[in-house]
């Protein structure tokens, strides 16, 4: 396609980027950490978003937090404030 190399015709090169909505921060960085392997990317604890990073091999993963209040669950066909990229 377009004579580049086919390593050159993807879209993410490797990098991914998931993010969610949290209520509780510090207890889904925890889990994030402790039970998915992700590390705390900059900024720290104590904000309203965090960055957590995952690195497989030539794969990086970004996954990244943001605090929102407390909700009734979303009914269906609701947005939920998820994005994938």
């Amino acid at each position: 396609m377009h004579g580049y190399p086919a390593s050159s015709r993807r879209l993410h090169h490797g990098l991914y980027a998931v993010h969610l909505p949290v209520t509780d921060m510090d207890r889904a960085i925890d889990f994030a950490v402790e039970k998915l392997g992700f590390e705390l990317g900059f900024g720290g604890r104590g904000r309203l978003s965090a960055p957590l990073l995952f690195t497989d091999g030539d794969t990086r993963w970004i996954l990244g937090l943001f605090q929102v209040e407390q909700q009734q669950q979303p009914s269906s066909g609701t947005q939920t404030g998820t994005c994938l990229s």
